[in-house]
């Protein structure tokens, strides 16, 4: 089978491809991007983008799900919109609204201003590459925390190379709404904590590079005196 629509971020690769099985075109003008895993890709740019499109209709529960779903991001580079979007989802729940019933006036305007920084992620623009030249140090830091509504947990990648020039950028991040059951904040941190371990898990395998440092961070003393309890037990 003959493979088409072939994309690369340099026009070189495409030298020897014909135009008809081109999937992308320096130099279009129109097409900026191209869909790719689910994600914007600009090839020219080398960067991930999001194209979002919230419904106009009255809003309900029902659309509300409907622009959260839209929110596809696999890496976890828009989680401080998404999360703030899932809390909010949860307190119409709480409320006990049908899913077709418009939203109270206070809700709408809530979801307006929710909707505008929606909005406001088209101008998002994250670098493919993570990489960088001659790097002599490659390590990993990862965070985790929680709140009442939320836990989450993130990890960055830095570099730094032969010349000590250091790169930071961010790798992954993954967040969850807190259960409806009342909760304590350090049995949350917990969560947070074992979130993290299972994205840095994550993260290392799908890398296939050599790690030369890993670290896991947490603000909370109680969490790190459970897990260190629990290691030497």
């Amino acid at each position: 089978m003959e493979l088409h629509k072939w994309f690369a971020n340099n026009e070189m690769l495409l030298e020897n491809v014909h135009t008809e099985d081109q999937g992308y075109q320096f130099g279009d003008s129109y097409k900026d991007t191209v869909k790719t895993f689910g994600l914007r890709w600009n090839p020219k740019e080398d960067c991930f983008n999001f194209t979002i499109t919230p419904s106009a209709s009255v809003p309900t529960k029902r659309t509300v799900l409907a622009d959260i779903a839209k929110l596809f991001d696999p890496l976890g580079f828009l989680e401080p919109v998404i999360v703030e979007a899932k809390v909010y989802l949860q307190t119409l729940w709480l409320q006990k609204i049908e899913w077709d019933q418009e939203l109270p006036h206070q809700e709408k305007v809530k979801w307006e201003t929710l909707r505008d920084c929606v909005d406001d992620l088209i101008n998002v623009r994250i670098h493919r590459f993570i990489l960088i030249d001659s790097i002599k140090l490659l390590e990993l830091h990862s965070f985790s925390d929680a709140s009442k509504d939320v836990f989450g947990a993130v990890v960055y990648r830095r570099c730094v190379t032969i010349l000590n020039h250091v790169k930071v950028s961010l790798l992954c991040s993954k967040s969850k709404v807190t259960p409806l059951k009342s909760v304590t904040i350090p049995r949350l941190e917990l969560c947070a904590s074992e979130l993290l371990s299972k994205l840095i898990f994550k993260a290392v395998s799908s890398l296939n590079l050599k790690i030369d440092k890993t670290y896991l961070y947490s603000c909370s003393a109680i969490v790190l005196t459970w897990i260190n309890i629990t290691a030497f037990a």
